[in-house]
């Protein structure tokens, strides 16, 4: 695949950032990472405490997987005026069709998850 505008336009994942296969793949390996996706699919913002409270986790485990997935670029880590503020959410441009995640190379259907 090349990186012509014509393709750049067609995948959204193009538009965030340039994602590595196997570092997305891997985010996406666990069940409790699934999850996450389900909860934030809808474009919703969510902080580690909210997540952890939503999937009945510790905080410390629940925040190791949402670095797994931001570092993966599966998820957006946006700063808050301090760390309680920060909350994490999928990227807008994975989002362009309700219920479906296109990471330009690979695509999520949420509802069947």
């Amino acid at each position: 695949m090349s990186d012509s505008p014509r393709n750049a336009a067609a995948s959204p994942a193009v538009a965030t950032r340039r994602l590595k296969p196997a570092d997305v793949f891997f985010a996406l390996s666990s069940d409790l990472r699934l999850e996450v996706l389900k909860l934030l699919a809808d474009g919703r913002k969510m902080s580690t405490s909210e997540m952890a409270t939503a999937l009945g986790r510790k905080l410390d485990g629940t925040g190791k997987l949402l670095k797994v997935m931001s570092a993966a670029g599966v998820l957006d880590f946006l700063r808050g005026e301090d760390r309680r503020q920060a909350v994490f959410q999928i990227p807008a441009a994975y989002r362009a069709t309700p219920g479906v995640l296109d990471f330009g190379f690979c695509v999520v259907e949420v509802k069947k998850l």
